[in-house]
């Protein structure tokens, strides 16, 4: 609804509770007027729910190009972050823009179908902070957004548009989330922050076990 609504020529994205760099859209507004591009990026930064430093992403645009272009399902890269993004209005339009069928994989659904109309550009500045939440869809639904890839990977090759149905019935069919789902989704910060040497990740392999008191990695990584 948003980038329906938009005006401008281009639109940039950005997640609630995130936090873009105060030269994020100058620096990303000017690497369209320097490339021809119809998708800027920039490397992000990863935090926990306590503004805790996970880890960064960056990423070279012609090689993401290529992954998008070509890769399967089980390689295929996309952007640092969904909040990353900025891109050319009309492109985004002449693609078909965000696809509801894709409801938990509408970025890499998008970024495959643009890549096709021109040149990615990543920053290599850190230009944007993403909130890693345990609750997320890229941290309790990471099935369902593998299978909408794998279904956008084939539409992409020349599958039959019959496949939106596919997806649909996918998005519809995701189950709700349930305590386990959120014990892995801390496991994963808590080992995150112990590679970094931030002895709060304790806190969090604490949290992963009182959703899901049989969460063996968070007991070994407690017992570490």
């Amino acid at each position: 609804r948003g980038c329906a609504e938009a005006t401008s020529p281009v639109i940039a994205r950005h997640d609630c509770g995130d936090v873009s760099d105060r030269e994020r859209f100058t620096k990303q507004l000017a690497a369209f007027e320097e490339d021809d591009a119809v998708l800027v990026s920039c490397a992000a930064r990863y935090v926990g729910p306590g503004g805790e430093r996970m880890y960064d992403v960056a990423g070279d645009g012609d090689a993401i190009r290529r992954s998008l272009l070509h890769d399967n399902v089980d390689s295929i890269v996309g952007l640092p972050h969904h909040g990353t993004a900025m891109f050319r209005r009309d492109t985004y339009e002449a693609a078909g823009g965000y696809r509801a069928e894709f409801r938990f994989a509408q970025d890499v659904d998008l970024w495959i179908r643009l890549a096709a109309r021109g040149r990615i550009v990543v920053l290599d500045d850190v230009l944007y902070e993403a909130r890693f939440e345990t609750n997320a869809i890229s941290a309790q639904r990471r099935d369902t957004q593998f299978a909408l890839a794998a279904i956008s990977i084939r539409l992409r090759d020349g599958g039959d548009p019959s496949l939106l149905d596919d997806a649909l019935a996918v998005s519809a069919g995701s189950r709700p989330r349930k305590p386990r789902d959120e014990a892995g989704a801390f496991y994963f910060l808590a080992s995150c922050l112990r590679r970094n040497g931030d002895r709060r990740y304790r806190q969090y392999a604490r949290a992963a076990l009182r959703r899901n008191p049989l969460h063996l990695r968070s007991w070994l990584l407690l017992m570490r």
